[in-house]
């Protein structure tokens, strides 16, 4: 199996063997800066934060392609059968220039938002 190399940050370089779903091959996927795991942490906690003042019926919405598994692009160390892109839709408070992504919501805050964007529709 193939691990995902990043350039600098916290995630280490390394290529295993065995995993049969995988071509037996030598190829290695390019380096990447990845984020660290403490930036990472840092940086969802102050989301989850931004995302508690959120008020469902005030919130501005949008949404854009991104990696599904790093909606926030923050660089995560993505296998190459992780990286998905699609539709990810995120909020704010008016106020705010923190857009949190719905999935991290508080899920009563999610859960109107999905209803306000199902109404809308």
């Amino acid at each position: 199996m193939i691990t995902p190399h990043c350039a600098g940050g916290e995630f280490q370089t390394a290529q295993q063997e065995g995993d049969d779903r995988m071509a037996k091959s030598t190829t290695t996927m390019p380096e990447q800066v990845c984020i660290s795991k403490t930036e990472y942490d840092r940086r969802m906690e102050e989301r989850r934060a931004a995302g508690l003042l959120i008020d469902p019926s005030t919130a501005e919405i949008d949404w854009n392609y991104a990696q599904t598994l790093d909606p926030y692009s923050d660089g995560l160390p993505l296998l190459p059968q992780e990286e998905q892109v699609g539709r990810e839709y995120f909020a704010r408070a008016p106020d705010s220039d923190i857009w949190v992504c719905v999935g991290d919501l508080p899920d009563a805050t999610r859960d109107a938002i999905w209803k306000r964007l199902e109404e809308a529709a």
